[in-house]
Parts: C-alpha cells; structure tokens; sequence
C-alpha cells in the first residue's frame, strides 16, 4: 500500500521464497521539533559472539564502552544496555535485564572475553568444533527477551565472525537452529529494531550487509549500519565510536516502513 510513497523501497522478486511483500524500510529525517533531545527513551542490546576466536573483539568493545554508555546517556538520560551472548546456542544475560552502570557492563564484557578460551557454548556447555555460529537464534532471542520499551529507539549491535546456519541444520553438540532468516527479518521489521552489525564483510556478508535468500540483509532491511569486524580486530577501525556515531544518527530518527 505504500509503494507509491518514495520513503519506500520495494525490494525486486528473487524468487520463490518469502520475499514479495518484503519492504526494506526507510529512515526519515527528524523535524526540527524533534532535535531537542527529548525522543524518548534508547535501549540497545549488545548481540555478540563468544567464540574462540572472538577475544580481540570483546576487548575492542570493552575498551569502548564507557564512550558508548556516556554518549546514550546525554541522548536519553534513563538509556538501557543488555546483553545476549552466543557461539552455537545463545544466552540472555541476566534475563536480558538492562545493566545498572556502566561499571557492570565493563565486568560482563571481562567476563565473556575470558570465557571466549572455554571454546564453549554459554547455555549447554557444549564444546565448539565447527565454524558457523548462530547469529540468528541469538538474534531473536535478542527481540523475544528483551524488554524495549513501547517508544524507545531500539538499536542492536550485532558482532560475529562467522556465518550462521537455518534449520534444519545443527550446530556442534546436535544444537538444532531453530530460526530461519526470513523470521528474523521480519521480526526485527516489525519491532523496529536497528541493527549495526560488525562482521567479516568480505568473507560473511550474506543476511547481514548483504543479501540472503532473495531479501535484503538485516542492516537494509532496518536501515542499519555495517562495519568491518577484521578492521576493528586490526585497530583501523574504533569500536566504541562507531557505535556512539550510529546511536546518536539514530536518535530521533522515526523508523518508517
């Protein structure tokens, strides 16, 4: 019904999947009414990969965070950060209970780099021998435990490696991938829910800065941002002030199908 309106983007037919009805929605500019810093409240909810081979990530977003925490702070005084954790099944920390200061998140970020070493899965402790991670359980785990609130800006920062695998696939240990890619677009559509993905953009683009499946990846289909992970490992690229500058763009910008 809205093809008409150029705010939105209808995405070209890829086939037989679930797609003709998908419409990649459409950042709009925030009136002058609305740059006052008065938009309500900002919830965001760290999504990240606890594989071995994530160490050097956690630890760039850990140095980063207080820059982070400060700037959403200013933007919304009552801001809320969360954390889900995964490698082949995925945790809600805390029931994805929003941290209390800065200081604790700091903590849950030491904490999760040093289990990086485990070469575990944080929910059924089982050992990790393959290479796909399971971004889109994680993902939705993220939008089905999450408390945001009914007028928040709801931001995502998605860090991962690796691809994922759809059911009915199965990672290490026989855990089963329950959700498919297109649930999760369209759930995160749905919600609202920005997405700022850091991963390996040349190696793993599919579903997150790239298409999936005939749709859009989840940073076009939320209009989202994407970012380098291997340039944040070699420290060309600052975690933490690219997650700030993608918080404060998103600020006061509706999110309009």
């Amino acid at each position: 019904s809205c093809t008409s309106s150029p705010s939105c983007a209808i995405q070209p037919d890829a086939g037989p999947a679930r797609v003709d009805a998908f419409f990649a929605p459409t950042d709009a500019p925030a009136s002058d009414a609305n740059l006052d810093n008065d938009c309500g409240p900002l919830d965001v909810v760290f999504v990240i990969d606890v594989s071995t081979s994530m160490g050097g990530a956690i630890g760039a977003l850990r140095s980063g965070i207080r820059d982070v925490w400060d700037a959403a702070s200013r933007l919304s005084p009552d801001a809320r950060f969360s954390l889900i954790v995964f490698v082949d099944d995925a945790l809600a920390v805390n029931g994805c209970a929003p941290f209390a200061s800065v200081e604790t998140l700091s903590l849950a970020f030491d904490q999760w780099q040093s289990f990086c070493a485990s070469n575990e899965s944080p929910v059924s402790r089982a050992e990790n021998f393959d290479f796909p991670e399971n971004s889109l359980d994680a993902l939705q785990l993220a939008a089905n435990a999450c408390a945001f609130r009914p007028d928040a800006t709801r931001v995502v920062i998605h860090v991962t490696d690796d691809r994922f695998l759809e059911p009915p696939s199965r990672f290490s240990g026989a855990i089963p991938a329950q959700y498919a890619y297109f649930e999760v677009a369209e759930s995160y559509v749905a919600s609202e829910l920005r997405v700022a993905s850091f991963h390996d953009e040349d190696r793993y683009p599919e579903g997150f800065s790239a298409p999936y499946s005939g749709m859009p990846g989840l940073v076009a289909a939320t209009r989202g941002a994407s970012f380098s992970l291997p340039a944040v490992v070699r420290g060309e690229l600052n975690m933490g002030t690219a997650i700030r500058r993608f918080i404060e763009d998103e600020y006061c910008t509706p999110f309009i199908f």
